[in-house]
């Protein structure tokens, strides 16, 4: 199925919920902006208060505004991750695609200690992992900048190298952060998973599948930079990233299905397997009772 007809497909799974639809996904990204806006309020009143200048906020060796930093990251962890496999959850439950699966709701994950602990868990790994894959591109960019700053020849040659270093990290990164995109989806389906089994399925869902992942977000992504399109959009975009993975995760499922039986010749609901590996959305025996 092509990007257009998927997201076509997404704006009708919203039709009626709208309103729904864009609080659970405004929800997911407020949260962390809010506490972005809290350390800029906290650098204003440090900036406000003392005579350091803005650059020197990353090297500080204020003790305050150190443990207010630190307590703004763990607290928009805290407050992010249940809201985010919730959202999930639910999105998933919107596709009508796992009819046989109950999802956790945000107030049951909040009100159930193990459940919270393990999403907080889950969403700590996933940015200890981006941050891993995205380390080396910082330390390339230093080296550079010494380099090329350096005035010699062999600093700019070798900086020049470290510079496309840098940017071959950044594409390793973003490569990460695409290849963890169905975290949230495969944790709502088991909640008692282990972490980093459900990180290292999420990479075996997307493994050849990225590029739709990039086509949904650049078709429904650049409308939304005029701003007052976020309203009206955002929603559908959160419903076709969410169908996406969802069919990726029933592809991979298939492809699971048929290494385990193919060699025992199993063909047991074969052709609603094969009508995911299509990306249909209507099984056989459903479009057998469809009226024409």
């Amino acid at each position: 199925m092509k990007t257009s007809q998927l997201t076509e497909y997404s704006k009708n799974l919203i039709k009626g919920m709208r309103i729904r639809s864009f609080a659970y996904a405004a929800a997911v990204l407020s949260v962390p902006l809010f506490f972005r806006l809290a350390e800029a309020a906290g650098a204003s009143i440090v900036l406000y208060c003392t005579d350091i200048k803005p650059t020197e906020l990353l090297f500080s060796d204020n003790r305050i505004w150190r443990v207010f930093t630190i307590i703004c990251t763990l607290l928009k962890y805290i407050a992010s991750a249940p809201l985010i496999i919730a959202s999930a959850g639910w999105f998933t439950d919107l596709c009508r695609i796992e009819k046989e699966l109950k999802f956790h709701s945000l107030s049951e994950i909040l009100s159930d200690c193990r459940m919270l602990g393990k999403s907080i868990a889950v969403m700590l790994a996933v940015k200890l992992v981006l941050m891993l894959f995205f380390l080396p591109s910082g330390i390339f960019v230093g080296f550079a900048w010494n380099m090329i700053f350096s005035g010699s020849s062999r600093g700019i040659f070798y900086g020049i190298h470290c510079v496309s270093m840098a940017l071959f990290s950044v594409g390793m990164w973003i490569w990460a952060m695409l290849g963890m995109a169905a975290v949230p989806f495969v944790a709502a389906r088991n909640m008692h998973a282990g972490v980093w089994a459900i990180i290292s399925q999420s990479f075996r869902i997307m493994k050849g599948r990225r590029k739709g992942l990039i086509c949904i977000a650049v078709l429904k992504g650049i409308p939304m930079l005029a701003l007052v399109t976020i309203p009206f959009m955002l929603g559908s975009f959160f419903a076709a990233v969410s169908l996406y993975i969802n069919i990726c995760i029933k592809e991979a499922e298939y492809d699971e299905w048929v290494k385990v039986h193919s060699k025992n010749g199993n063909t047991d609901n074969a052709s609603e397997l094969s009508a995911w590996k299509g990306r249909d959305f209507k099984t056989s025996a459903d479009k057998a009772e469809t009226p024409e």
